[in-house]
């Protein structure tokens, strides 16, 4: 599924309380292994599924990286529980939008541009909007059914 550019804030009513975290995080290499440590301990106290997190991890890590690597600012991190589902919000100060493909290259031979690719690959739904400050790459999760 590709991005849904623009994607209003609102949540969809899910089953259960919507619990919020966020997180500031400077623009620099070593915050991407603190943004991990900070989003494992959140998902821990949430007591979510074990693949559940590890996806959220992932696609957390991809969109974290692509923030210090592409964007050169300071970006927050936010998760937000609702009911099953997980939303992931990384909010930059750059107006630059995300590309899937190309910006970054896809090409085997690169070492990174997969970080989209990732998300698009595991997400449920995952999109950008703009903001006043820059702009929000989010992505939402939710459990396959059984």
């Amino acid at each position: 599924m590709g991005p849904d550019v623009g994607e209003p804030l609102e949540l969809r009513v899910g089953s259960g309380p919507v619990v919020t975290a966020a997180s500031p995080f400077p623009h620099e290499l070593g915050s991407i292994p603190a943004a991990r440590r900070w989003l494992r301990s959140v998902l821990a106290d949430w007591s979510l599924p074990a693949a559940t997190t590890e996806d959220v991890m992932l696609m957390a890590n991809e969109l974290t990286t692509n923030v210090v690597l592409h964007a050169g600012t300071d970006y927050q991190l936010k998760v937000i529980l609702d009911g099953p589902r997980v939303r992931v919000e990384v909010s930059d100060h750059s107006p630059d939008s995300p590309h899937a493909n190309g910006q970054w290259g896809m090409a085997p031979e690169n070492d990174g541009g997969r970080g989209l690719a990732i998300v698009e690959t595991l997400a449920s739904r995952w999109g950008s909007r703009p903001t006043a400050e820059g702009k929000t790459v989010w992505f939402e999760l939710e459990p396959s059914p059984p």
